[in-house]
Formats: C-alpha cells, structure tokens, sequence
C-alpha cells in the first residue's frame, strides 16, 4: 500500500508579483514537506517556473527557480532519505490503453468500447497533453 503523502504543486500557484512572496511560498511549501515527510511533492506545469535569462521581469523568476533549486538540494539533509527530482513523460500508446483500462473497470462501459483502442487513439494523446 503506498503510505507517503502526495503535495500536488501547481508551477503558477508558486508565482506572485510582489517581490518575496514567490520565495515565501517555496520556503513554506518545503517547509510543510519536511513536516510531513516522507511525502512526495509533485510539481505540475513546472515551465512556468522558467523563463529566458536577460528578459524582463525574469529576474523574479529566475530568484524563484535559484531558491526552488537551494530547496532540492537541502532535500537530502533529511533523516527520511534523499531528495529526488524525477520527470515523468506523457505515456505511450499503450501505458495510454492501460490508463484507460484501469479507469473504466468500474464503471459501466458496452462490451462493443475496446478501451485499449480508445486509448491508443491519436484523440486521447491530445487530452493526455492538455490535462
């Protein structure tokens, strides 16, 4: 049974035009995962948190990404274990048919729906990018 505590993070959740703010709400976020570690902390559109070096305003981003990176390094100081930063790409056709397989096996589905199909489909790879 999986037993850590997942934090979903949304990357422009983190972002906030007065300047402090952004850095405040990384701090308090690993904060609260040390508290509850171990745990995992899932970072979702993670891109907002970049932009390119020398642009304007990206100074308050690039603070915001300097002081989430001093965050992961710290990470490891914890008696729990090492930190990790793991990406995890879109699924392939076939991890596809299996998510959808999974996510229909208890709902009332016709027996003519072949989910494996359905998920492999070129239809259902544009809603796994947009989600």
């Amino acid at each position: 049974m999986f037993s850590h505590l997942l934090i979903s993070i949304q990357g422009p959740e983190i972002l906030n035009k007065y300047v402090g703010e952004s850095e405040l709400a990384n701090r308090t976020l690993f904060t609260r995962a040390r508290t509850c570690a171990p745990c995992i902390l899932f970072f979702d559109e993670m891109d907002a948190l970049t932009t390119k070096r020398g642009k304007e305003g990206g100074w308050v981003v690039e603070r915001l990404l300097n002081q989430l990176l001093i965050e992961l390094d710290g990470a490891d100081t914890n008696s729990h274990g090492p930190g990790r930063l793991l990406y995890i790409p879109l699924p392939s056709p076939d991890e596809r048919g299996l998510i959808v397989i999974a996510l229909g096996q208890k709902k009332p589905i016709d027996a003519s729906v072949h989910l494996m199909t359905m998920g492999r489909d070129d239809a259902c790879k544009m809603l796994v990018e947009w989600t």
